[in-house]
């Protein structure tokens, strides 16, 4: 029995620990406005897919604000009209990448003195889109998170 133990356990603990599904990454998505706005249903569209195109990623697990997460994606959007003769609706859209610093990387004594959590800015960007256009938007921000980003620390971590 002792040997069969064994056995299994040479197989299986090599199989887990080369598992590209045992790291998963917790994202907190984050969608403000800058400006009290027309419609308030833009910033929950905006959220929800960008949830949906994050939930496609196998590794990803979305988190509330106050549970613990390695990345936040921070979007701040601003509504605006362009009334030019084609009376065009768009939105301003900020991103923000924040990736949060492992507690291990300070000395115990400094930990408990600091008041917030510190974090990593990656990138802020502004991009200017239609609303029509927001599936759009929310596909290229979750590819930009996950090629610059979720990609190398995956191949890090193998």
């Amino acid at each position: 029995m002792n040997k069969l133990v064994l056995l299994v356990c040479l197989f299986l603990i090599p199989l887990t620990l080369t598992s590209e599904t045992q790291r998963r990454f917790k994202v907190y998505v984050n969608v403000l406005k800058a400006v009290a706005d027309d419609d308030p249903h833009v910033g929950e569209t905006l959220a929800n897919h960008i949830k949906r195109e994050l939930l496609s990623l196998e590794d990803v697990d979305l988190v509330r604000a106050d549970q613990y997460w390695d990345f936040m994606l921070e979007i701040i959007y601003l509504q605006h009209k362009i009334t030019d003769g084609r009376n065009t609706e768009g939105l301003s859209l900020t991103e923000g990448y924040y990736q949060r610093i492992p507690h291990y990387y300070f000395k115990p004594d400094r930990l408990r003195d600091m008041t917030f959590q510190p974090v990593y800015v990656h990138r802020l960007g502004l991009a200017l889109y239609q609303r029509k256009d927001l599936k759009k938007y929310c596909v290229e921000v979750v590819d930009n998170t996950n090629k610059e980003f979720l990609t190398p620390l995956r191949e890090l971590l193998r």
